[in-house]
């Protein structure tokens, strides 16, 4: 029986025979007190799946399917009934890591173990594909005996969504979140906030999202923001599925949305020209890209205002500063910015713009305990704050990061940014600047850059791919912009180096697709569009949406 499971495992043996859903039982084991609820979803959640043929869902994302499988707590320790689907923690089993599992079906049994609940949540998501395999080799609502050992390569699989420019509703975004944890993904970094839109309800800012959130005037408006409210639910959603949101705040540039909002935080403190059309250079197109101002000791005081909310908000482990693209010849036209240089003996924009970052990610470090990550951009001139990570988008920028001792995240353009066209006919829709990015060049990425020694090597993550919305209005546009591509870089991150090959995975992909509608239609086709089925498109929160 083919066996089509995405992200390769590390190791499978296949065998003879099959195990039957239809009379199964899903009962689970842990001695942690703390683990005990988390490991009672999870089985949840499988027995959910199993109900409806392996998360197989129909078009609108609705379940199929009537199957009853209960879930039970296991009675004795050690004790596996015939016809039972076993998941357990084994604390000891330090080999797995923190996200490993070792998945055993037999006829009579199924035993998914691991040393933490991320690794039976993953042994869930392969035993989902197992259940479609058998589907497609004409054995419903059954999994093919097989033995796996699995664990990904890298600890920071993640998908950076950009709600700024083009936004989603919750719904929406529970549906990716959905779709990563299929792949195995677990990070998403969620930008929020940019030049074109400030996203995210800070409650002592509100014109934050009454102003800066909506474009344009009449039946030309479009914005929307997320409530406190909905963000909490969406993080909690994510979490239950193992994913981490990173919320993105750029700064010192790309703040041209807040700076509509609050123009006494710009250089020259006077309001924003904004144009009536609307669009995405609605406040950018007759004052150029503005910037935080790093004379004015108001804009640290609202920068730490809105990190504390961020942070009490989202729980993160990172909070991303941006730190990107910001323009030049700003501040040393600025008399604030300009004193402020002289004060500190600083010699350039750079260096003020270092000064600037590390007044920030000093106090999220320090007063909030939280992490932070910034874009390389700073490596080549003043430099990057202590502690911080690196997110590499341009050439070099992860070996650079590395060589220099810094931990990095692997996001180089040219092979991950998934709002690149995959085909030549699909070229047409976007600027000349953007260069073609087809499946096999996705799936050849590498996160380690070459020529790296193996403690430089180490301080690598792993790997980022992002969707910038620019050119991606709505969510059935990004579905079909990063379905299958995500897919195969989901690959990238999880499964050995060794074992990659890009026909197999072809053949995977299509299998899967064929027997399930998360990733929908027959998906790989090197010359054509690449892409999955997109769902309706489903309107939530607080969003208005004029297109």
């Amino acid at each position: 029986m083919q066996i089509a499971v995405v992200p390769k495992p590390s190791e499978v043996q296949t065998r003879p025979g099959v195990f039957a859903i239809a009379s199964a039982r899903v009962i689970y084991n842990t001695t942690s007190d703390d683990q005990r609820a988390r490991l009672k979803w999870v089985a949840q959640y499988l027995a959910d799946g199993l109900a409806t043929g392996g998360a197989t869902r129909g078009k609108s994302d609705k379940p199929v399917g009537t199957l009853s499988v209960p879930v039970l707590p296991e009675i004795q320790e050690g004790m596996q009934p015939t016809g039972s689907i076993r998941l357990a923690l084994d604390e000891g089993a330090e080999a797995l890591g923190e996200e490993g599992y070792h998945l055993e079906v037999d006829a009579d049994k199924v035993t998914l173990t691991a040393r933490c609940v991320a690794g039976v949540f993953y042994g869930v998501q392969t035993l989902f594909q197992l259940v479609v395999s058998a589907q497609n080799n004409g054995r419903a609502r059954q999994i093919p005996c097989v033995s796996i050992r699995d664990q990904p390569r890298f600890p920071w699989r993640g998908f950076m969504l950009d709600s700024a420019r083009h936004l989603q509703s919750v719904s929406e975004i529970k549906r990716i979140i959905d779709r990563l944890a299929h792949m195995k993904l677990n990070r998403l970094h969620w930008h929020i906030a940019d030049d074109q839109g400030w996203r995210l309800e800070i409650l002592k800012y509100p014109k934050l999202t009454s102003v800066g959130a909506w474009r344009g005037e009449g039946a030309k408006r479009y914005g929307g923001f997320y409530t406190q409210q909905q963000v909490r639910e969406i993080v909690a959603y994510a979490a239950d599925r193992c994913i981490t949101v990173i919320p993105e705040i750029d700064m010192p540039g790309h703040s041209n949305a807040a700076l509509h909002a609050y123009p006494e935080l710009s250089c020259s403190g006077d309001p924003i020209n904004v144009d009536p059309e609307g669009g995405l250079e609605a406040y950018t197109k007759q004052d150029g890209r503005l910037l935080f101002c790093a004379g004015r000791d108001n804009v640290l005081t609202f920068l730490k205002d809105v990190m504390t909310e961020v942070a009490e908000l989202f729980d993160p482990p990172y909070i991303h500063l941006g730190g990107d693209e910001r323009p030049t010849d700003i501040w040393s036209k600025c008399p604030r910015c300009k004193q402020r240089m002289q004060d500190l003996n600083l010699k350039d924009e750079d260096e003020l713009e270092f000064w600037f970052a590390n007044k920030i990610s000093t106090f999220v470090h320090e007063q909030l305990k939280v992490g932070t990550i910034g874009w390389g951009d700073n490596l080549k001139k003043a430099g990057m704050p202590k502690g911080q990570v690196v997110q590499g988008w341009l050439e070099g920028q992860t070996k650079q990061a590395a060589e220099m001792g810094w931990q990095t995240i692997n996001s180089f353009h040219e092979w991950v940014y998934l709002d690149y066209p995959a085909t030549e006919d699909a070229m047409a829709d976007k600027p000349d600047w953007m260069p073609l990015l087809p499946i096999e060049k996705v799936y050849g990425f590498e996160p380690i850059p070459e020529g790296l020694n193996a403690s430089q090597e180490a301080l690598i993550l792993g790997g980022e791919s992002p969707i910038w919305t620019e050119y991606v209005k709505t969510y059935d546009e990004l579905i079909r912009q990063v379905m299958p591509r995500l897919l195969a870089f989901s690959e990238t991150l999880w499964s050995p180096k060794q074992a990659r090959d890009f026909d197999d995975f072809k053949l995977r992909a299509d299998a899967l697709s064929k027997g399930q509608a998360q990733p929908a239609t027959p998906v790989v086709k090197v010359t054509k569009s690449l892409q999955f089925e997109a769902n309706s498109l489903d309107k939530a929160g607080q969003i208005e949406l004029n297109r």
